[in-house]
């Protein structure tokens, strides 16, 4: 879409035009980047209870970009995110839970809102799902289940996932996954291509 439109219907209070005038501001794209620009962008949508505009707060405040960092405000974004039932909401407030990032880490909770996301398409959520079951802290590990969202995440494009499943190729897995150093090559050469650069040390 035309900038100058773009502009006037984001200044008439079309929210999902706020979302893309802060993702261009965010980016860079066919602007200049400017990150507190972007985030006023967001803040505006948001304040519609724009799913995507919360999202994007989050992460934000999760990785200090254009503000300064605040796990506890990131975390509060993707749970106004998430409640409406944002794909990406759900995802990001599963992995705040997973790795502790500004609430208690819960395993459980963790899980259940990557299988939330991921029931909806997100492959990043289905991706950190088989890291769940993978390496489960907590609970107990179920490593076919973590296999079967691997190969599905890999299979819609997921780096890690990719890199994931090429190593259960490379070392087997009994009644899940046989070896196959052909199938662990061509798995560990796409996450390079997706840019797991780890992958390169076990080609």
């Amino acid at each position: 879409m035309n900038l100058d439109r773009l502009r006037s219907q984001a200044e008439a209070g079309d929210a999902d035009a706020q979302v893309d005038l802060g993702r261009r501001y965010f980016y860079g794209k066919g602007v200049r980047k400017n990150r507190a620009k972007a985030i006023a962008w967001y803040r505006r949508a948001a304040a519609q209870r724009h799913p995507a505009a919360q999202s994007n707060l989050g992460l934000c405040f999760r990785e200090g970009t254009g503000v300064r960092k605040n796990l506890p405000s990131a975390v509060a974004w993707f749970r106004k995110a998430a409640s409406q039932g944002y794909p990406h909401g759900l995802m990001c407030l599963g992995y705040a839970y997973w790795r502790g990032l500004g609430v208690r880490e819960n395993e459980y909770l963790a899980r259940r809102f990557f299988q939330r996301a991921s029931a909806q398409g997100d492959r990043e959520a289905l991706s950190f799902l088989g890291d769940t079951y993978d390496l489960a802290i907590t609970g107990r590990r179920n490593r076919p289940k973590a296999l079967e969202c691997y190969r599905k995440a890999a299979r819609q494009g997921d780096g890690w996932a990719q890199f994931q499943l090429g190593m259960f190729y490379r070392y087997g897995l009994p009644g899940s996954a046989r070896k196959s150093p052909s199938l662990s090559r061509r798995w560990l050469k796409r996450a390079l291509q997706a840019g797991i650069s780890d992958a390169r040390n076990f080609l």
